[in-house]
């Protein structure tokens, strides 16, 4: 071989090792813009759930809001058979006053009827 055949090769091998070099630095350009672009989908993903999230954390705090303002079935059925009982009372002294209004007027009737009798009997 001679001494240019040599150096030709000797160039081609350091050739070879920059090409060598380059590739590797590609290679970690690409990893730290792909763990960049990992990331950045990362922060987003979590920013997203972080708002669904808080949109669920505001209904669940709606409904606890709502359900410790509802009345429990016991105090709504003491409170709602304290007004049937009420209401019943009620009712039935309604309907005496009604019975005996109705009587009066019966008994009121019947006075005029006697009344009417007499006066027309003597005449």
């Amino acid at each position: 071989m001679s001494p240019d055949d040599i150096q030709v090769l000797r160039q081609h091998v350091e050739d070879l090792f920059a090409a060598h070099a380059i590739v590797h630095s590609m290679e970690d350009k690409a990893l730290a813009l792909a763990r960049e672009t990992a990331e950045k989908n990362l922060d987003r993903a979590l920013a997203s759930m972080d708002r669904r999230l808080e949109g669920m954390n505001e209904f669940r705090s709606s409904l606890t809001d709502i359900t410790s303002n509802a009345v429990s079935r016991d105090e709504y059925n003491s409170a709602h058979k304290a007004l049937d009982e009420k209401y019943d009372s009620r009712t039935r002294a309604l309907e005496r006053m009604t019975y005996m209004a109705m009587g009066g007027v019966m008994l009121a009737g019947m006075v005029v009827n006697l009344v009417l009798y007499f006066v027309t009997k003597k005449t």
